[in-house]
């Protein structure tokens, strides 16, 4: 491909971002970078980016070529004029059907999902007040400040030895399951009873914690 070609690719039009896509902080990488998650509503999708790929995304639709986003970058934050980058973010944004456009029929198929995920969400309105979730607040946080104290939780050393205690565990149940059963109620006093309970809740947290540091 000639220089000429390349120029007329990145003058080409830009396409649109969709708008009604929710691009928010999740929290700094270790070098202090910040990172931010991009949630698709209608394929019900989350993308996580860095901190470069944000400010494209927030002067995206400013421009309408390859070469004019480039120029803008360059002087609002002083990027490196570099049009290779903005083609591997428009190739990233297309692929995941975040873009405004009808190749493919992806923003078009999207835009009747959407709506019948609206006409259903209408009529199982009543039900989804069973299942409302009540945020009480961002755990990014509180999550990159637990994972140094407890990520050795999750390490394989940890990980094997409990897999070790649970195979014991089932083992000396398995010797004697009637016994057990049988024995159960009739031997457990109340602190006994509190012991398991706890044990139960610990697990369940740490069960828990191990999905949320995943994603995070």
């Amino acid at each position: 491909m000639s220089q000429s070609d390349k120029n007329g690719d990145n003058a080409a039009a830009l396409p649109r971002l969709r708008t009604d896509l929710e691009i928010k902080h999740r929290g700094k990488e270790q070098d202090g970078s910040n990172t931010y998650t991009i949630f698709d509503p209608v394929q019900r999708k989350h993308f996580h980016i860095n901190e470069t790929s944000h400010k494209m995304l927030t002067m995206w639709n400013m421009c309408s070529s390859i070469d004019a986003l480039v120029d803008l970058l360059a002087r609002a934050h002083q990027f490196e004029r570099d049009p290779v980058k903005i083609e591997k973010m428009l190739s990233f944004l297309r692929v995941s059907g975040l873009l405004q456009e009808d190749k493919a029929g992806n923003w078009v198929e999207l835009l009747h999902r959407k709506r019948s995920q609206e006409h259903a969400g209408r009529l199982a309105a009543p039900t989804t007040l069973l299942f409302r979730k009540f945020t009480l607040g961002n755990p990014e946080r509180a999550l990159h400040r637990l994972k140094p104290l407890i990520g050795f939780l999750f390490s394989p050393l940890v990980l094997f030895a409990g897999l070790v205690v649970c195979l014991l565990g089932a083992g000396h149940i398995l010797t004697d399951f009637s016994g057990l059963l049988r024995d159960l109620w009739r031997n457990e006093s109340a602190p006994d009873l509190i012991l398991v309970l706890a044990a139960l809740v610990f697990s369940k947290l740490v069960h828990e914690a191990g999905h949320a540091f995943v994603a995070t």
